[in-house]
């Protein structure tokens, strides 16, 4: 996401209506923004984080105290951002609720409120209204929500050691976040199950194959080489035994030929 237009209108210190051109700022994705304290650097961080978002970029301002105090009544107070996202440009307004101070002809002062709006103009030119609305599609469209926008895209003065400092369980959950890697997670976590069922499914295949093996009756002559093969018998070599059953049925069966014959000879 790469701001490329940022309109502030009675918005904190600024009184009065200022526009920013930051497409001046080059195409590199890295800006920093100087100045002494007081200057107005957070307040920039601010606009943009509550253009997208609807809230500040910190924790201490209200929504409801953005208003600039030193702005003239008939001066609404708002923000406007244009911003580049994957070579496509969109534009949003967004209004915060505030109340301001009404001079009436007798000279009474009174306070007056204007509600929160906002609008998304997509590069179809389709427009979202509603504040949340709003909201909701920059969450969509950015794979993130303001706490980790603020973490990671705009890193304010004092707290650029955040994501850093964050713990590994923390980290992982951001970085799957904005990287959209929650499907490559799901297939993983599919895959452990799928391993994991595979494995159950041959080691009860190797117990019912034990329990066949040990029920073979052995002829004598093989007995000795039948006690090796099942010494040395591994679920992912069983050739041995494939082999070694293959001998006995061979010669069960010239046994059986065997006594058949006899048999014969003793009816004739």
């Amino acid at each position: 996401m790469r701001p490329i237009k940022l309109v502030l209108s009675a918005f904190g210190p600024y009184a009065s209506k200022i526009e920013l051109d930051l497409s001046k700022l080059g195409e590199n994705g890295v800006y920093l923004i100087t100045g002494d304290t007081g200057a107005g650097k957070t307040t920039i961080f601010d606009a943009i984080t509550f253009a997208l978002f609807g809230k500040p970029s910190g924790d201490i301002r209200d929504v409801k105290t953005l208003r600039s105090e030193y702005a003239k009544e008939e001066i609404e107070t708002y923000v406007e951002l244009d911003f580049v996202y994957h070579d496509e440009e969109y534009h949003i307004y967004r209004r915060p609720e505030y109340t301001y101070s009404h001079v009436q002809k007798n000279g009474e002062v009174k306070q007056r409120s204007k509600a929160a709006d906002a609008y998304l103009i997509l590069p179809n030119g389709e427009r979202i209204v509603k504040p949340t609305e709003v909201t909701k599609q920059v969450e969509q469209l950015l794979g993130m929500k303001r706490d980790q926008f603020r973490q990671i895209a705009m890193i304010a003065q004092g707290s650029f050691l955040e994501i850093l400092n964050a713990d590994t369980k923390e980290r992982g959950k951001l970085f799957e976040k904005v990287f959209m890697t929650s499907k490559y997670s799901v297939l993983m976590d599919r895959l452990n199950q799928m391993t994991k069922e595979s494995y159950l499914a041959l080691n009860d295949a190797k117990l019912r194959l034990q329990q066949i093996i040990s029920d073979v009756r052995v002829p004598e002559i093989l007995q000795e080489q039948y006690a090796q093969t099942l010494e040395t018998f591994a679920m992912d070599d069983i050739q041995p035994v494939y082999d070694l059953l293959d001998e006995i049925i061979a010669s069960s069966k010239e046994s059986t030929e065997k006594l058949q014959k006899q048999k014969a000879q003793v009816q004739n």
